[in-house]
């Protein structure tokens, strides 16, 4: 038969198995053919793991935590009391002793004071402070806050500061800020003025 050599071989089952060992002259594609095969595995093989080593990367990199330097947290409330017409100090000890202040708000029918103190920046004039004030108002347990500079004199100050997030930075502005139903006095960015 040329240079086909066909091997037939009956088993006792007369099943029949046939190799041909050179076709090449029949069809020259089929050495190329099998020459690539392997070829065409290994590229397969390798967008594969190609694939994987992205998905891999992308989930660590999703893992990974850049939002600490993306962080603002709510500035400290600062308030002044002052004259409304000459714009003079009035937490001076004459008008308004310091000791004798308060903030607080009710919870479940409950006083609960609010931390300030009294700072006297460079100015040497007395500023009411608090660091937490915000933070109650952020947390939802109270937006309304009560100010007690003694015993006969208590205004309503309404603080709403509102958490936004901004894919993974956080910060907390003020949203409004008012006293005694109007709209406070803001002197500069954290520095209100109650006016009396």
């Amino acid at each position: 038969m040329g240079l086909i050599q066909n091997h037939i071989v009956y088993s006792k089952k007369k099943s029949m198995s046939i190799s041909f060992t050179d076709l090449s002259h029949i069809d020259p594609d089929i050495k190329s053919y099998k020459r690539s095969r392997p070829r065409v595995i290994g590229i397969f093989c390798k967008s594969i793991l190609l694939i994987i080593m992205l998905l891999i990367i992308t989930l660590f990199g999703c893992l990974k935590n850049d939002c600490d330097d993306c962080y603002e947290p709510p500035e400290d409330f600062r308030m002044k009391i002052v004259d409304r017409d000459t714009g003079e100090n009035l937490l001076d000890g004459k008008t308004y002793f310091p000791d004798s202040i308060e903030i607080y708000y009710i919870q479940n029918e409950e006083k609960k004071n609010v931390f300030l103190q009294i700072i006297e920046p460079n100015s040497h004039e007395n500023i009411i402070e608090s660091t937490n004030i915000a933070w109650i108002s952020v947390g939802g347990l109270s937006k309304t806050f009560y100010i007690q500079l003694n015993s006969y004199d208590t205004d309503t100050l309404y603080l709403n500061v509102h958490e936004y997030l901004y894919y993974c930075c956080r910060s907390f502005p003020y949203e409004s800020v008012l006293i005694n139903g109007s709209e406070m006095e803001n002197q500069y960015p954290g520095m209100y003025l109650l006016q009396k």
